[in-house]
């Protein structure tokens, strides 16, 4: 069995990609069109554009694999196609499973 989020991952990267993509569009216009300082407008786009960029770099995916003997989870980055194993245990050793809401996440517990 295998359970992971690519699928909301790759829509939430896009979403911060056409956000920065909004960005830019309201950089060109926005002087145009409102009469806001330099200092303000590129200090925002500036501070925005670096917000989502650390966002799109945090992101990953996360797999949950169940095989006959062994139980595995593995996170990768989006474009990155190597997965990276972060725990890896005997099927017969796991004696519970069990997800909670944590404050920005859910944390597994094992």
């Amino acid at each position: 069995m295998k359970i992971n989020n690519k699928k909301e991952i790759a829509i939430a990267m896009y979403g911060f990609f056409l956000l920065i993509l909004v960005d830019l569009v309201f950089l060109v216009f926005a002087k145009k069109i409102f009469v806001i300082s330099n200092l303000y407008l590129y200090g925002s786009f500036f501070s925005l554009l670096l917000f989502r960029i650390w966002k799109i770099v945090t992101l990953k995916i996360f797999s949950l694999e169940v095989s006959e003997h062994i139980f595995s989870i593995k996170y990768t980055h989006p474009p990155v196609k190597s997965r990276q194993p972060a725990l890896e245990v005997p099927l017969q050793k796991v004696v519970s499973v069990k997800t909670e809401k944590g404050v920005m996440n859910y944390i597994m517990v094992i």
